[in-house]
C-alpha cells in the first residue's frame, strides 16, 4: 500500500509489522511513550526502546538487507526515525554482516528534542550504541554537508536553537567510518538535501568496494 501511495519503483518493507510502542528514557529519569510525545518533550533523550522489547523483523526485510548492494540510513530524526528501525531484533546484526556499501546520510541541521548540540560523529555514536553487540562499525561512509548555508536560513533555524551539524571528520574516522563531504544542501523556505547531488554521490559510493566489504569477502 505504501508503495502504491508513494508511487515507488521499488519495494517497501517495514522493520517490523508488530504493534509496538516507542519509549524514551529522558535525562531526568522519566519515561516518555509514543513518538509524538517524545518529539514534543523538552528533555534530552538518553535511550530509546521498543515495547515490547523482543520484536521480530519481517523475513523480507532481512532478505533485502542480505541482498542489497547499497544501504543508506538517513536523513531523518535521529531517534524517532532512524534509531527506531535498529531496535528491532536481528536488524543490526544483519546490517553488520551485510556486504553492501553502508552509508550514513547526516542531517543538515541539529533538531530540537532529538539532536541539539550533537556533532556528526556523535550522531553515529548514538546509532552504534543502540545497535547492541555488533562487530565493528555499522557504516562504511558518512555523507556530510560542508556546503554554505545563507545567513537568512541560519537565523531562521537559530530561533529554534538549531544549527548546522559540525563535521568533526577526525572523530568520525576514529569510529572506523570514512567521511564523505560536499555541498549537498538545497535552500528553499526550509533546508533540504539536494536530491540529485545526494543520489549521484550515493550511487558512486555504491559502485566502490569499501574495506569492510573486502574483509567480509575474504
Amino acid at each position: 500500500m505504501s508503495s502504491q501511495i508513494l508511487a515507488t519503483r521499488g519495494k517497501i518493507f517495514p522493520a517490523t509489522n508488530t504493534n509496538v510502542t516507542l519509549a524514551a528514557l529522558m535525562d531526568d529519569g522519566s519515561l516518555v511513550r509514543g513518538e509524538t510525545n517524545i518529539t514534543a518533550s523538552k528533555r534530552s533523550i538518553v535511550e530509546l526502546m521498543l515495547e515490547p522489547e523482543m520484536t521480530d523483523p519481517l523475513p523480507e526485510t532481512l532478505a533485502a538487507i542480505v541482498h542489497a548492494d547499497l544501504i543508506t540510513l538517513g536523513p531523518g530524526s535521529l531517534y524517532t526515525s532512524l534509531i527506531t528501525n535498529l531496535l528491532v531484533r536481528g536488524i543490526p546484526e544483519a546490517l553488520a554482516a551485510s556486504r553492501a556499501t553502508k552509508v550514513f546520510v547526516c542531517n543538515l541541521m541539529t533538531q530540537a528534542n532529538e539532536s541539539l548540540g550533537l556533532t556528526a560523529s556523535q550522531h553515529i555514536e548514538k546509532i552504534q550504541q543502540h545497535c547492541g553487540e555488533t562487530r565493528g562499525p555499522i557504516f562504511d561512509y558518512a555523507l556530510i554537508n560542508t556546503g554554505p548555508i545563507s545567513g537568512v536560513r541560519l537565523e531562521q533555524y537559530a530561533r529554534e536553537g538549531q544549527q548546522p551539524i559540525e563535521a568533526d571528520l577526525d572523530a568520525i574516522r576514529a569510529l572506523g567510518v570514512e567521511p564523505v563531504t560536499g555541498d549537498f544542501v538545497h535552500e528553499g523556505e526550509v533546508l533540504r538535501h539536494d536530491y540529485d547531488r545526494l543520489a549521484e554521490r550515493l550511487l558512486a559510493l555504491g559502485l566502490e568496494r569499501p574495506a569492510s566489504a573486502l574483509t567480509h569477502q575474504t
